[in-house]
């Protein structure tokens, strides 16, 4: 609530209604800033989960090629088994998941932050490691059009008995796809959050006098 000595001191006379209508615009502020924190988080954390259960999706022929219980993907383990594409791949998935798991951590922080004083400073940072990581979804998208050129490459005549799991190609598309239209859709929120919150901030409380 403002201060009625500070008020004195500049000058400005107002009543007890003035100053409870101050104190209840901060306080529908904070409300709306904590439910919009919550949106985006729920936001990022539901997209950032499909992008790690669809690498995982992509990689899993890979995983089951090694051990053995795949046989429709032995020519395509023989073709790229101990490549240096096949190492690529490897690198890439693993950064993949660690991106992943980093965007479902900071989105679970702007989900709780609201509840929680002690960490709801961190709600903006949170985010703006979303977008970053929302950012990495192209780099992924352009990750699925490599491997489906190599997969076409694989299918070509000259290779004769190779099969390659084509939906592979789908799956990573679709998990870069995702992580671009979240970071869009996230963006988009904390935008008009964003201009909400700056509104409120700089109303001027004196502004009737």
């Amino acid at each position: 609530m403002p201060n009625p000595v500070l008020a004195k001191c500049l000058g400005v006379i107002m009543n007890e209604e003035e100053f409870d209508d101050i104190a209840e615009i901060k306080k529908t502020q904070a409300h709306n800033e904590n439910v919009n924190s919550r949106r985006i988080g729920t936001c990022c954390f539901l997209f950032s989960l499909a992008f790690v259960l669809l690498v995982v999706g992509d990689v899993y022929p890979f995983w089951t090629l090694h051990q053995g219980r795949n046989y429709h993907y032995d020519q395509y383990a023989s073709y790229g088994g101990n490549s240096d594409f096949s190492k690529l791949v490897g690198y890439v998935t693993i950064v993949s998941l660690v991106l992943g798991a980093a965007s479902i951590l900071v989105s679970l922080v702007m989900v709780f932050g609201s509840f929680y004083p002690d960490i709801r400073e961190y709600q903006h940072i949170a985010f703006r490691i979303n977008v970053a990581i929302a950012a990495l979804g192209g780099v992924h998208a352009l990750h699925a059009c490599v491997i489906f050129l190599v997969d076409v490459y694989a299918m070509s005549p000259s290779i004769p008995h190779n099969t390659v799991p084509g939906w592979s190609f789908y799956l990573v598309f679709a998990s870069g796809l995702v992580e671009l239209i979240g970071g869009w859709l996230c963006s988009t929120l904390e935008y008009h959050f964003t201009e909400m919150v700056e509104h409120v901030d700089h109303v001027d409380i004196f502004q009737k006098h």
